[in-house]
């Protein structure tokens, strides 16, 4: 499915010119139909997922990471 500039926008949450910016700099894919620039679906969705960031382990001061169930005291 190809999406509009302000459907890909809104879909990820971000402004219309972030899409233009990402596409400028090679990050996502567009088509061009008759002077329309579409974004397709799975270019959105792949670029979205390249700069999601992952949490790998919470610091709670140096040397001490934080893991699901311990106690804070």
């Amino acid at each position: 499915m190809l999406l509009t500039k302000k459907d890909a926008a809104k879909r990820r949450g971000i402004a219309p010119r972030t899409v233009d910016r990402l596409v400028r700099d090679g990050e996502l894919e567009a088509v061009e139909f008759y002077g329309r620039r579409k974004y397709p679906e799975a270019s959105v969705e792949a670029c979205y997922n390249r700069h999601l960031v992952r949490s790998s382990a919470r610091e709670i001061r140096p040397g001490v990471v934080y893991k699901p169930g311990m106690k804070l005291v």
